[in-house]
């Protein structure tokens, strides 16, 4: 398997081990597998990362076919959970870079490449870390591991309004959007997105492909967006929401940004 991207997973089953799954994975005729599995004391690799696994849920897939992946443990304890989640971002951090025992390694991925498993299905997973814990800590946590370039304190973000002549053409930018891993909404013809720039700029060469699409002016007011995004509105120190790049839909654990200031396409935004 030629491996294009790296999912997380949390087990959804509390307080086992990675022993408890990999003997249970390697004694039973199970259809659905994985390559690592992680709790807060080891990692276990059961598959090699250049073999397909079936855990994504998509069939044929790219997240079958095109992903390794890595069960992270659940536990009702805080400590331990905390723990296995820091296990695993040890082990993905070696694991990316190379360094990693013999057998575990797929130095081809990067940061960029970490995805939840929600990517494949929309299915909420890893639920642990999508949730309490965070999906930008974590891969901002993980970048820290590895020495990259951290996740930025001030971004830039955008907002996409265009409208679409048939369902069709608008269903072409919630294909995109999708890839993109972007939040967006639609409302009829009607179809909005909230990202970072360059995303959107990426969607924006969509609109100016298809004649079926037309671009509507960005955004007038923060509280024009806050309607159709659940965010509060204003400036200065009130706070938006924004999603996760990462993130298909928006997780009920969201980035807290601050605006610093706006024109009619663009919000600068920094971290509270």
């Amino acid at each position: 398997m030629n491996s294009q991207w790296f999912t997380v997973h949390n087990t959804g089953n509390p307080n086992a081990t990675a022993a408890n799954h990999a003997n249970y994975e390697c004694n039973n005729n199970l259809t659905a597998s994985y390559h690592y599995v992680v709790d807060d004391k080891e990692c276990v690799l059961l598959i090699p990362p250049n073999e397909q696994a079936w855990h994504a849920g998509d069939g044929d897939g790219p997240g079958n076919t095109k992903s390794v992946a890595m069960e992270v443990c659940e536990f009702t304890d805080g400590v331990r959970m905390n723990n296995s989640i820091k296990n695993s971002q040890a082990a993905i951090t070696a694991i990316i870079s190379g360094t990693a025992q013999s057998g575990f390694n797929a130095a081809h991925l990067g940061v960029e490449d970490i995805v939840p498993h929600q990517k494949w299905t929309g299915k909420y997973c890893p639920r642990i870390i999508l949730g309490v814990y965070g999906w930008s800590r974590y891969i901002k946590e993980i970048e820290a591991m590895e020495g990259g370039t951290p996740v930025a304190d001030e971004l830039t973000y955008r907002v996409v309004v265009c409208w679409a002549e048939d369902l069709a053409a608008r269903n072409v930018l919630v294909a995109k959007a999708t890839a993109l891993m972007v939040m967006y909404k639609v409302d009829g013809p009607l179809f909005y997105a909230h990202a970072n720039i360059n995303k959107c700029k990426e969607l924006e060469a969509v609109v100016a492909a298809n004649p079926k699409l037309h671009r509507m002016n960005s955004i007038l007011t923060p509280k024009n967006t806050a309607g159709f995004f659940g965010v509060a509105d204003g400036i200065g120190s009130r706070a938006w929401v924004v999603v996760d790049p990462n993130a298909v839909a928006a997780p009920p654990s969201s980035a807290t940004w601050r605006i610093v200031s706006q024109d009619s396409d663009d919000i600068i935004m920094k971290r509270v």
